[in-house]
């Protein structure tokens, strides 16, 4: 009999340091005002805390639409460019992050 489930996507089982994050944090400073790495993934996780700590409910939110409101937030707060039109389910951010959500490194 299953007790629990636990699901993981945000580090604690799933390797942050592979292909894709770095090819992220590499877009991101290629792509906007911000430029240190460590900058770029603080304000990248400071948002997904903040929004993940209101997706439930009636406003749950999809893995997809989180990193829509992610990118959102980063084209308006740190010039973020570039992000239409590629070849993912939310047509707004780069395939990489949708292969990294989909298939991420163990």
């Amino acid at each position: 009999m299953i007790k629990a489930v636990f699901m993981d996507y945000t580090g604690t089982m799933v390797k942050e340091d592979e292909p894709y994050t770095r090819e992220l944090v590499g877009y991101f400073a290629s792509h906007s005002d911000l430029k240190d790495p460590n900058e770029i993934l603080k304000v990248v996780w400071t948002r997904i805390k903040i929004i993940e700590a209101k997706s439930f409910g009636d406003s749950f939110l999809l893995n997809d639409e989180k990193i829509d409101l992610i990118l959102e937030y980063c084209a308006r707060e740190h010039g973020l460019k570039g992000l239409k039109g590629q070849n993912c389910p939310s047509m707004s951010c780069p395939t990489m992050t949708c292969v990294f959500w989909k298939n991420p490194c163990v």
